[in-house]
């Protein structure tokens, strides 16, 4: 007796996980960048002033499973995302960053795109 196992679907989500990791990775850092801009307090406007929530913006090269978020700009003398964080003994401080983090679930993004890639690959 012999038994034949397809292995097709299996290698069709082998071939796919870095993309669908690439995927849950950008949702993650859009949802991450939307958050925290949401949450990020912003000052009166006044002319040549850029405020820190415009400066919060995701990186990452495009087939890389890698994404980052960049807050401030120092060339734009945007460089005090620290201290708006995590105060400063003259200034409480105003999270916007770990509550951000808090709120944003990875794994379960993660789980999503796996979850698409399995379906696409009939597994």
């Amino acid at each position: 007796m012999s038994t034949k196992l397809d292995l097709t679907g299996l290698r069709a989500f082998r071939a796919g996980l870095s993309a669908a990791l690439e995927a849950a990775n950008d949702r993650t850092a859009d949802q991450m960048v939307d958050l925290m801009q949401q949450l990020c307090p912003v000052g009166p406007d006044r002319d040549g002033h850029t405020h820190l929530r415009d400066t919060i913006r995701k990186v990452g090269d495009a087939g890389s499973e890698r994404r980052a978020i960049v807050v401030g700009d120092e060339s734009e003398g945007v460089d005090y995302a620290r201290y708006v964080n995590y105060g400063t003994r003259h200034m409480a401080a105003q999270p916007f960053v770990e509550p951000a983090q808090e709120r944003i679930d990875h794994a379960k993004n993660v789980a999503d795109e796996l979850a698409r890639l399995a379906a696409r690959s009939g597994i």
